[in-house]
C-alpha cells in the first residue's frame, strides 16, 4: 500500500473518530437536560421533606423558650433584654435550636409590629424550598401577627409560627 492510500486511511479514521466524539458530546448533553428536571424534582421533594421533619423539633425545642419568655415578662412588666437574661431563672439552659437552624436562636425584644417580640432561626440552605436557599427565616411572633412580607422573604403561615421564604 503506498504512503498516500496510508495517509488517506489515517485521516478518515481521524475523522471517524471526531464525528464518533461530537455524536457523544450531542447525546451526552441531551440526557443531561432530559435528567436535569428529574433531578431537580427529586432535589424539592427531598427538601421538602427534611424541612417538614425539621420545622417541627424547632418548633419544640422553643416551647421552654416561649413559656419562660412569657413568664419573665409577666413577672418583669416587660420582655427579657436578651434569651441569656432567662438562665439560670426561667430557663436551665437555653435549648438547640434543631436542625434547621444555621446560628441558633435569635431574639428581637420591643418589635411593635410583632406584638411585643419575636425569636426566630435563620434556615440552612439545604432545608430552603428555594432552590438556592437565600437565608430563610423560621419565626415565632408573641403578638401572632405575621406580614406578608418581611426579613426579606415572603410570608408561609406554619401554626403559630411563620416561614419567610427569601
Amino acid at each position: 500500500m503506498s504512503q498516500t492510500a496510508i495517509e488517506l486511511r489515517e485521516a478518515r479514521g481521524k475523522k471517524r473518530r471526531a464525528v464518533r466524539l461530537a455524536l457523544e458530546v450531542v447525546v451526552g448533553v441531551i440526557l443531561c437536560m432530559a435528567c436535569l428536571p428529574v433531578y431537580l424534582f427529586w432535589r424539592q421533594k427531598h427538601r421538602d421533606q427534611m424541612r417538614d421533619i425539621a420545622l417541627p423539633v424547632t418548633i419544640k425545642q422553643a416551647e421552654p423558650i416561649v413559656d419562660a419568655i412569657q413568664r419573665y415578662s409577666k413577672e418583669q412588666g416587660s420582655p427579657p433584654p436578651s434569651l441569656e437574661a432567662l438562665t439560670p431563672r426561667y430557663l436551665q439552659t437555653l435549648p438547640a435550636a434543631g436542625p434547621i437552624a444555621v446560628n441558633g436562636w435569635h431574639y428581637r425584644k420591643e418589635e411593635p409590629d410583632a406584638g411585643g417580640w419575636s425569636l426566630l432561626v435563620w434556615v440552612r440552605e439545604e432545608y430552603s424550598p428555594n432552590l438556592f436557599g437565600f437565608g430563610d427565616r423560621f419565626v415565632f411572633r408573641s403578638g401572632g401577627r405575621y406580614p406578608t412580607y418581611a426579613y426579606g422573604g415572603v410570608l408561609v403561615p406554619y401554626g403559630k409560627w411563620g416561614y419567610y421564604i427569601e
